[in-house]
């Protein structure tokens, strides 16, 4: 006599579902995959400069976007830009700081926000939206 067959009928039964259940975790697993991903900082391009462009320290919103088989996301972040130099006379002014992950650029220049925030979405092997999500929010604030 075989195991499986020496098995309670309740049991053969669930064993016997089990692979239609593996083609059902396969099949939402692909639907959730992401096809397309993406990040923008938004109206930075319409904003004056700051008054110093190479000292400076500011907030920009950033709209993250993804698509799978089924869904459309959207979310809104926070992403705090800033300058070496500003780093360096806040510390200066106010000793030791904590700095909640910036994008640090050397002066303000709308092009590389957009260039850094490319790079930040294609460096991740994310399979789903919440993937992306979470490692995007390492350096993004979650909108309030």
């Amino acid at each position: 006599m075989r195991a499986e067959d020496a098995a309670p009928p309740e049991v053969r039964a669930r064993a016997e579902q089990l692979p239609a259940l593996l083609v059902r975790v396969a099949e939402i697993t692909v639907s959730e995959r992401l096809q397309q991903r993406g990040a923008r900082a938004l109206r930075i391009d319409d904003w004056s400069p700051p008054p110093d462009p190479t000292t400076f320290s500011l907030t920009i919103e950033v709209e993250l976007s993804g698509r799978d088989a089924e869904h459309e996301y959207n979310m809104s972040c926070w992403l705090t830009v800033c300058t070496p130099s500003w780093i360096a006379t806040r510390v200066h002014e106010m000793g030791p700081m904590w700095v909640p992950a910036p994008l640090v650029l050397p002066r303000w220049d709308p092009t590389l926000v957009q260039r850094a925030l490319d790079e930040l979405v294609r460096g991740g092997g994310d399979e789903n939206w919440s993937q992306y999500v979470a490692r995007l929010s390492r350096v993004l604030d979650e909108y309030r």
